[in-house]
């Protein structure tokens, strides 16, 4: 289905600069075989030199020959229900319009709250998609003949891989074939109304009436295939009459990135627009910003499911340049030595020049890449496709040539890397029960480990010890050997799988609903503390442990030498994720979209910023005193970090 939304959202963003290229293409395409077709408006010079190249697309089979289709201008509102209802539930903290939308079948709009949904005229089970949801949300709420269908064609493994990924239309890579072969054009046009109503924050009942009436005329299929293979007048045609009844529907996806000082950024009590004290400026981008932007020497460079990288001035917000790639980008760009390095769901890894943009080389991975590349001495170490598995790779950081590929698998996901640590390669991601050491230089395998599951967090490396957590256990192997210095089983469930976190002698270990802390030389428990199912990965900062329960609701703040609870807040009914802590602040970002801010040694709030979705995956970065930050309207923004 990555075909549909490419051609209905990311394409025609850019709309207004490609216009004359594919009046331009049907032109071409037509010489010497076909009379010219009429033309349907005329393109200026400027247009032209404005034009870019289409996004490259995965491969389709060819529809059959389709009539040039009249262009569409904006189509008159209309509200008809649909054969496949869908209803987007808002989130709790937006408010109902003062006058409800009279469409009984759907209501699309992100902010029209719909406590009861009418059932739809057809009989069939409502799709029900909120802010939040995910692919495996969408997926259960598929009918059982398409989910067979998805299933058949995906399997079992990679449709659990994609059912944790945020809803949204573009990113699917390989399986989007899948995806829109399996369901009804009727099924794909509700799916595009909810993806667009993400992506404006809501759609007016105007806007979702005249989008119906354009999706009418349209296969999904059809235009997917239009998108594909070489230009012909009749898909450049086919093209173009949707592109134009877009925009019409909404203008605002012609704008272009721009950044820049915020203007109006809020309201006051009257409704009236007032300018946000702490925003520094915001930038906003042609798609989702779903991951925490990189800040380095004075620069931002943060991706964007447009498929771009951007890099802003870091006091301005000012754009200095821009690289496309063929895919959304969900990866955390890595600095180092004067290159960008960062991954895209066009299964590439990147090495662009720091200072200008340009693209230095890129390396075909074979699947997804949404981790941040892992950069040391002078190799790039990935996770990529050899021999029918997943494998460590490491390329040369100066020229992408593959130096070497380790022996073992390296199965898991495409948002996980290998741990490079001094002149080690840790593959946390190799076979059930095992963990591999591998030499730096060479790809060898120094050393194996039998632990007690599967690992999927990185080691941490301090004192010749190798500290390790596998779900419910924590393990501190030797350095150079790989020997077993002590084991401790908590034998806890369920139990998550953070990262080995050790500071001043101390290993912490939380797997479930206690705090555990565990002398680092012996693994001898010194205390612990009850805390319930932490949401993310505690911190420890000036000797202070934070942490965050899902299902107490809580916040709260641990003597990290005593285990003696300092504070404790209550989160309100939010889940809070991606802790933080520096200059006397904690940061965390909550399941409601805002990104917080509380005084560290008491837990109060100081500060909030909505910007918008939610994602568990990190989405802003803290700099000298600046939170940059990341959302799903489109935007990165700079914020003076408040006074603690």
């Amino acid at each position: 289905m990555a075909h549909f939304p490419k051609s209905c959202r990311t394409f025609f963003r850019a709309f207004c600069a490609t216009l004359a290229g594919l009046l331009a293409v049907a032109f071409l395409a037509a010489c010497g075989s076909e009379p010219e077709p009429e033309p349907v408006m005329s393109a200026s010079p400027s247009a032209s030199a404005q034009a870019t190249a289409p996004m490259p697309q995965p491969a389709l089979e060819p529809a059959p020959p389709a009539t040039p289709v009249p262009v569409i201008q904006a189509p008159e509102p209309s509200l008809a229900p649909t054969p496949t209802p869908i209803v987007i539930i808002p989130s709790h903290t937006q408010e109902p319009p003062p006058t409800p939308l009279e469409v009984p079948s759907s209501a699309v709009s992100a902010d029209r709250v719909t406590d009861s949904p009418a059932p739809p005229p057809n009989g069939e089970p409502t799709l029900q998609i909120a802010p939040n949801a995910t692919w495996g949300n969408v997926y259960d709420s598929l009918s059982p003949a398409e989910q067979s269908c998805i299933l058949g064609r995906m399997g079992e493994e990679r449709i659990n891989r994609m059912r944790e990924l945020p809803f949204a239309l573009e990113g699917l890579g390989q399986e989007s074939v899948a995806l829109l072969d399996c369901l009804s054009d009727d099924t794909a046009r509700e799916l595009f109304l909810a993806d667009m109503a993400a992506q404006m924050g809501g759609l007016t009942g105007e806007q979702e009436g005249c989008l119906r009436t354009l999706l009418s005329g349209f296969s999904p299929s059809q235009l997917a295939a239009a998108s594909t293979g070489e230009p012909t007048p009749e898909s450049a045609m086919l093209m173009l009459s949707f592109s134009l009844g877009l925009v019409g529907c909404l203008p605002e996806l012609a704008a272009q990135p721009s950044g820049g000082p915020p203007t109006d950024t809020g309201v006051n009590d009257t409704g009236q627009p007032v300018p946000d004290p702490s925003l520094i400026w915001s930038f906003t981008t042609g798609g989702w910003v779903l991951t925490a932007p990189a800040v380095v020497d004075g620069v931002v460079y943060a991706g964007s499911d447009d498929h771009s990288l951007y890099a802003l001035t870091a006091d301005t917000g000012e754009l200095l340049w821009s690289h496309a790639t063929g895919d959304v980008i969900r990866s955390t760009p890595t600095v180092a030595a004067g290159k960008v390095f960062f991954g895209s769901n066009d299964n590439h890894v990147y090495a662009l020049d720091a200072a200008t943009g340009q693209e230095l080389w890129k390396h075909d991975t074979g699947d997804w890449v949404q981790y941040s590349p892992a950069v040391r001495a002078g190799k790039v170490f990935i996770a990529a496709s050899a021999e029918g598995n997943r494998r460590v790779h490491a390329l040369d950081a100066a020229t992408g040539e593959v130096a070497w590929i380790a022996e073992h698998p390296f199965p898991i996901g495409a948002e996980h890397t290998p741990t490079p640590i001094g002149d080690k390669v840790y593959a946390q991601g190799a076979e059930y029960g095992k963990f591999y050491a591998l030499d730096t230089a060479t790809g060898q395998t120094v050393w194996q480990a039998e632990v007690g599951g599967y690992v999927v967090s990185a080691p941490t490396v301090l004192e010749g010890m190798v500290y390790l957590t596998v779900a419910n256990r924590a393990y501190a192997l030797h350095e150079s050997t790989g020997e077993l210095f002590w084991e401790r089983n908590t034998e806890e469930f369920p139990a998550g799988d953070f990262p080995a976190m050790v500071m001043d002698g101390v290993y912490y270990l939380t797997p479930s609903s206690n705090v555990y802390a565990l002398n680092a030389a012996t693994g001898e428990e010194l205390w612990s503390y009850q805390s319930g199912m932490l949401s993310t990965a505690p911190i420890v900062a000036d000797g202070v442990l934070y942490g965050a329960s899902g299902d107490t609701g809580s916040v709260f703040a641990l003597d990290a030498l005593t285990g003696q609870e300092i504070w404790k807040e209550s989160t309100g009914g939010q889940v809070i994720q991606s802790l933080t802590a520096t200059d006397g602040l904690l940061y965390g970002e909550s399941d409601s979209g805002a990104l917080i801010a509380a005084a560290g040694d008491s837990g109060v709030p100081l500060w909030s910023f909505e910007k918008g979705g939610f994602s568990d995956v990190r989405g802003y970065t803290v700099v000298n005193g600046v939170v940059y930050s990341a959302g799903p309207n489109n935007s990165v923004y700079a914020h003076r970090a408040p006074q603690g």
